[in-house]
């Protein structure tokens, strides 16, 4: 249906909330190139708040006409003033065009290598408390998407967002091959939004709920006219018929073993007149579990409560200045007091599945639903209001005059998280300066030296990664040497060899100088894939280590053919991507990536790898 609203499709799947998250925001793109212009580009017409873009005063801007040859559609100088321009102010005024109601700046650095990340960033958030929106609310987020940066740039800017809490979305578009990769210190999730999921209805409870049992209680299936008797809830047939059961087989406790079970449904099909006529029967009977499988909190939201239960109420506002983080704790802090004062059931969804009903009476099961969740929200609040009146006790208690602000949790807050306890998340992926260093230590070369990061210390973390990339291993892509991680060590190795040379392989087209840095890219190939810890597996051995003495390595070849090329279907692919995955980070809403997507644009196959 047409409505007047732009942003109507997007706000069917972010909602309100996400899409005022959205407009509060702020991005800030390190270096316009066209990977970096593309998420950009879809994070504008979304409607972001505002954006700030970040490049190197000497890069290059194309003419724009039929002697001008250029990459990336959002910049190139189409000479309309006369006034000669830097890279960021093209990239910004095309990009500005895209939607009127997002505000862009640009800024030109010296360098990147020079650039003091830590100020850069400290200024642009400085200026976003100043900016408020329509309603009058500052500007939130502050996320920086890195495009194609070298290393040692990259490097830098990693380390700084990381003891910042600041959200990286690295961008990178070498040739036909890309990655994107998250850095995310604490990201909380609380809309995972799943594809699918056993409903909330809480009929395997010991005592059900007094809204539901009530209405169960006022029907009588027996003075139901054949059409009304069709039409009973599953959700009312499956409580009667646990009753009935218990009262036939004298029992206490619900259906446990196989033979239990298998009379229970008997019992649903004998309160049927025509069970094959009835849907409402037919839905009780398929769907059975209802009644006697609780609905469990899974392990990794148990992880986080346990976790959190540990702390002292004044522990949740400190250790983390980010807002959303502090909320997120308050929220599970509430919820496992809550889970604690109701026998560890947490708070009622609210909301039911569609089933076969009449209208009058799903109004009235939706309302017992309804009816229950704001009691369980009410109860959420008050101990809310009590953590809070707890940590403002102990701050008129303190003579700290310092101290966190106490986040604005408001009943929307309140609401979203308790329809959503089933399904909360905590994202925490490695920071990418700490997998650099781990996966290049030790390659052989004349190093930048760096001696203490290139001595990167073995964790628990570093080898569960190394795990999961053996599993990888296992289950190439159909043509093996396309397998998407294979790409992303080549890649790695071009990273190295900057970090070296300052340049990237293939910048001398001379064959010799060629073979050259393909020898040297093969090298730190090898290098990586031992650090990695995959030099005895059966798809390195056949692939990129497989090599005889007269042998060169194909991936090699290719990457140092590429000479770090802009391609920008290529960077308009990796954009997409990119930008959809910021979208989830700024709204909490969906899962992230965890935490690197490679994109094999020669065959148009791609992976996710825990890095």
């Amino acid at each position: 249906m047409a409505t007047k609203d732009k942003y109507d499709r997007q706000l069917r799947l972010w909602g309100s909330s996400g899409q005022r998250a959205l407009s509060q925001s702020t991005i800030v793109l390190i270096n316009a190139t066209a990977a970096g212009t593309e998420t950009l580009k879809n994070l504008v017409l979304p409607g972001v708040g505002t954006f700030h873009i970040v490049d190197e005063m000497n890069a290059p801007v194309p003419k724009c006409g039929k002697d001008g040859v250029f990459s990336n559609f959002f910049v190139f100088d189409d000479d309309e003033d006369g006034k000669k321009k830097t890279r960021a102010e093209v990239a910004c005024q095309h990009l500005m065009e895209l939607n009127p109601d997002v505000k862009g700046k640009s800024q030109s650095v010296t360098s990147f290598e020079e650039t003091d990340y830590k100020q850069l960033l400290s200024s642009i958030s400085a200026e976003n408390n100043e900016i408020k929106d329509e309603e009058g609310e500052h500007y939130g987020k502050v996320i920086v998407v890195a495009a194609d940066l070298p290393p040692k740039s990259l490097l830098s800017l990693s380390t700084t967002c990381w003891d910042a809490n600041i959200s990286l979305v690295i961008v990178k578009s070498y040739g036909l091959i890309g990655s994107v990769r998250l850095q995310l210190n604490h990201h909380p999730i609380i809309q995972s939004r799943p594809d699918s999921e056993v409903p909330d209805l809480r009929l395997a409870e010991d005592t059900i709920f007094s809204s539901l049992q009530s209405l169960v209680d006022e029907i009588s299936l027996e003075n139901l006219d054949d059409r009304d008797h069709a039409h009973v809830p599953c959700v009312i047939l499956l409580l009667k018929a646990m009753k009935l059961w218990k009262e036939k087989y004298q029992k206490t406790t619900l259906p446990k073993t196989l033979q239990e079970k298998n009379e229970y449904r008997d019992i649903i099909k004998s309160m049927s007149r025509d069970f094959n006529d009835e849907l409402n029967f037919e839905e009780a009977y398929k769907d059975a579990y209802l009644a006697y499988a609780k609905k469990e909190i899974p392990y990794e939201v148990q992880n986080l409560l346990e976790e959190v239960s540990k702390k002292v109420v004044v522990d949740l506002f400190v250790g983390n200045g980010d807002a959303n983080a502090v909320k997120f704790d308050v929220l599970l802090f509430a919820l496992s007091k809550f889970l604690k004062e109701n026998n560890g059931q947490p708070p009622v969804n609210g909301s039911i599945p569609d089933m076969t009903s009449n209208t009058d009476l799903f109004i009235k099961l939706q309302e017992a639903y309804k009816k229950k969740a704001l009691d369980d929200v009410q109860c959420m609040q008050k101990i809310i209001d009590s953590i809070m009146e707890e940590y403002k006790a102990s701050l008129s208690s303190s003579d700290d005059t310092k101290h966190p602000p106490i986040p604005n949790i408001s009943e929307e807050d309140v609401v979203v998280f308790c329809k959503n306890v089933f399904n909360l998340q905590l994202l925490k992926t490695r920071p990418y300066h700490e997998e650099y260093y781990s996966q290049t230590r030790g390659s052989t070369s004349s190093s930048s030296g760096n001696e203490d990061t290139n001595q990167a210390m073995e964790t628990n973390s570093e080898e569960e990664i190394k795990d999961d990339l053996l599993m990888v291993t296992m289950d190439p892509y159909e043509q093996i040497e396309h397998t998407p991680l294979l790409w992303h060590i080549a890649l790695r190795a071009c990273d190295k060899f900057h970090e070296v040379h300052y340049d990237y392989p293939g910048a001398d087209g001379r064959a010799l100088s060629l073979l050259s840095d393909v020898k040297e890219i093969q090298l730190y190939i090898e290098d990586i894939v031992t650090n990695l810890g995959l030099d005895e597996t059966d798809m390195m051995k056949q692939t990129l280590l497989s090599l005889g003495d007269d042998e060169e390595s194909k991936h090699a070849v290719e990457i140092v053919r590429y000479y770090n090329a802009e391609v920008h279907n290529v960077g308009s692919v990796l954009g997409g991507v990119a930008s959809q995955e910021v979208v989830k980070v700024i709204t909490g809403q969906y899962v992230p990536l965890n935490d690197t997507y490679i994109y094999n644009g020669i065959v148009g196959v791609a992976g996710v790898y825990r890095l």
